[in-house]
């Protein structure tokens, strides 16, 4: 199996005929969109189901995957062991999908990730242990410790604090599962997703679950009907809604504030989802925090997601590239430790270079944090003239483009039309990027230079710094990256480096440099 191989692993069982579940059904039919999504980019996927039997994992190592895509939500119908693959990808080194395993297991009992959340300062809903007495003036909802999905949550999930032990012990026995009580806050109900990506966590666009359309005394909560239940009316009752930076710019921000705050307390990467509900004083509180949340083409994550432009398909693709981006830099001392956001360049004109990416030479091993930079400045003009002449691979006359291209970029910035990704250590330029939008294209981007200093090829830095290209190519709305370089052996590595990272040769020119010398041109579509 080659590394293009990127197994999806879930453990949803398969239903009986009239026996489905329908959170099971939609996990299934989630796994088979990713599947397809996958596929569809030139990668080899299938659907593996999970069991107990862990050593399905080991046998999954041996066909050496670029990847796990981790759908992996319970073990047997129980979300509390939905955790324990993890450990066990990354105890066999294997990248993979989603949240790592220490923030997974912190997170999926309510009760726990609720206790760091009060110990770190964010804001959560007052809630009362298994077996605590509730004030009996208090309204609070139950809730299942273990079970997400909306599972063991109805209309008669909202109680007085006076019947609330009894509610407990009720839902308890119906579920086989323990259940709480929590505060129930009147009010607004948002979900904010986040994703990873090689220049940091992203909040996605904000939807708004709408409550209007339910009946009067029906509580405005999206339980299991609502969730599940296409023959009950709250099922299309409940619509979610987008706007909100528009509507309300400063409740926007101050709940992806604290979305960001829970994504550095629990150590997240990947991508995850935080609830909110915010009450009538405008005080916003976690509910809870999903680190596997659905990726059904239709459900929230993927719908924020197409929000902010991005097909499904590149979705996903994302979440595969950073994570295995992610991996690479928790085993490479090379680290990803800082990124900025890069901003729409406003003008076209380009001129035709032959990209050049610096071949192979002798490794030297970086032992400090690499600082990734999108600025540039008149420093970087001498640096990347410096670093491009200390390759060997380019001619003065080429030289002499590159840094004109740092002098344009200095002195008219965003309006030059080129794009860098710079990735320092300790003050020392070890590689950079530069790319931008081709003239008269719609959504088509060029990558003008890949440069690696000499004593850091073969590491892997030439293979980030293009991950970080094509993220920042999707954020500015591009999904084709065009690259062309010479037919000649000289840069047989240059030609071998695209093939490597998922180009495909899309022409060439004859005699176009010079007799012999042709013009090789390759796309990837992001």
């Amino acid at each position: 199996m080659n590394a293009a191989y990127v197994p999806v692993i879930h453990s949803a069982d398969i239903p009986l005929l009239g026996n489905a579940r329908p959170d099971e059904d939609d996990t299934l039919a989630t796994v088979k969109a990713v599947v397809a999504a996958l596929q569809r980019q030139g990668f080899k996927s299938e659907a593996i189901r999970m069991d107990f039997n862990l050593n399905t994992l080991k046998k999954l190592g041996q066909k050496g995957p670029l990847a796990v895509f981790n759908l992996v939500e319970a073990f047997g119908g129980d979300d509390a062991l939905s955790w324990l693959p993890c450990p066990v990808l990354e105890h066999l080194g294997i990248p993979y999908t989603g949240v790592r395993s220490e923030a997974q297991f912190l997170t999926q009992p309510k009760l726990l990730s609720k206790r760091q959340m009060r110990l770190h300062g964010l804001p959560t809903a007052d809630w009362w242990e298994p077996g605590e007495p509730v004030p009996a003036d208090r309204t609070v909802i139950i809730k299942s410790v273990t079970q997400h999905a909306s599972r063991g949550m109805d209309a008669g999930s909202i109680v007085t604090g006076k019947r609330a032990l009894r509610e407990i012990a009720r839902r308890e026995k119906t579920f086989g599962a323990p259940f709480f009580a929590e505060a129930f806050v009147m009010g607004r109900e948002f979900n904010l997703s986040i994703m990873e990506t090689l220049n940091g966590p992203q909040v996605l666009p904000i939807p708004e679950i709408s409550f209007e359309d339910l009946p009067p005394g029906r509580p405005h909560i999206v339980d299991w009907e609502a969730k599940w239940d296409d023959d009950a009316p709250a099922y299309y009752q409940t619509e979610r809604f987008f706007g909100l930076e528009q509507r309300e710019p400063q409740l926007a921000a101050k709940l992806s504030e604290i979305a960001l705050k829970c994504w550095a307390v629990f150590n997240m990467n990947g991508y995850a989802r935080v609830d909110f509900r915010v009450d009538e004083t405008g005080q916003p509180y976690v509910l809870e925090i999903n680190t596997n949340p659905c990726l059904a083409p239709d459900a929230g994550f993927a719908m924020a997601a197409a929000e902010s432009g991005m097909s499904y398909d590149a979705l996903v693709r994302s979440i595969v590239d950073v994570a295995v981006a992610s991996h690479t830099a928790r085993r490479n001392p090379l680290r990803i430790v800082a990124g900025n956001t890069v901003s729409l360049p406003t003008s076209l004109p380009k001129r035709g270079l032959r990209t050049r990416a610096g071949g192979k030479g002798p490794a030297a091993k970086a032992d400090s944090k690499l600082v990734w930079r999108t600025t540039v400045t008149e420093a970087d003009v001498r640096r990347v003239r410096q670093l491009v002449a200390d390759t060997v691979m380019f001619t003065e006359e080429e030289a002499d483009v590159a840094e004109e291209l740092v002098i344009e970029r200095v002195n008219h910035g965003a309006d030059s039309g080129y794009e860098f990704i710079l990735a320092e250590r300790a003050g020392e330029l070890l590689g950079y990027a530069c790319y931008g939008p081709t003239p008269l294209t719609e959504n088509s981007f060029d990558l003008y230079w890949i440069v690696v200093n000499r004593k850091f090829q073969g590491q892997g830095l030439g293979r980030q710094l293009l991950q970080r290209v094509e993220q920042a190519t999707l954020n500015l709305g591009g999904h084709a990256l065009w690259v062309d370089t010479s037919s000649s052996e000289h840069y047989m590595p240059t030609r071998e480096f695209y093939h490597r990272t998922g180009f495909e040769q899309s022409a060439e020119l004859k005699d176009f440099y010079r007799s012999s010398d042709n013009k090789v041109i390759f796309v990837k579509h992001l």
